[in-house]
């Protein structure tokens, strides 16, 4: 079987965050319609923020089911909770907690606070994502 690598370039960054999540807003649908739920790994950064804030923005947005929707962090600082610097701190101002998301499907990732260390919270992170998967 071979495939084949499609490039789109976007005029700036604005465009780009736009159409990414245009595309997340199907990609999320069709996960619903197939499998009931979506499950969703977030990047932090500012265009993480940038994509985030444009979901948000998109009238689209209004055909996922965010109840139904489970967020998850794949990259996140191990710093406190509401600390400026970890992306989901930065991805709820950029409206992530205005989507209607059910707090208890936003997975974030323990800070100093909640565990040991860095490889603490990861090993959480992954028996949580076990338990969500089954």
């Amino acid at each position: 079987m071979s495939s084949t690598a499609t490039v789109v370039v976007h005029r700036g960054r604005q465009a780009l965050a736009d159409a990414a999540a245009a595309r997340l807003v199907v990609a999320i649908v069709d996960a619903q319609s197939a499998r009931g739920e979506a499950q969703l790994s977030m990047t932090g950064g500012s265009m993480g923020s940038q994509i985030i804030s444009s979901l948000c923005a998109v009238p689209a947005r209004d055909a996922v089911d965010w109840s139904r929707v489970h967020v998850w962090w794949g990259d996140e600082r191990w710093l406190p909770a509401g600390d400026a610097d970890r992306n989901d701190t930065q991805n709820d101002a950029a409206g992530l907690a205005t989507l209607g998301l059910l707090p208890e499907h936003v997975h974030r990732v323990a800070g100093p606070a909640a565990s040991e260390s860095a490889k603490d919270s990861a090993d959480q992170n992954e028996e949580a994502k076990r338990k969500q998967s089954g």
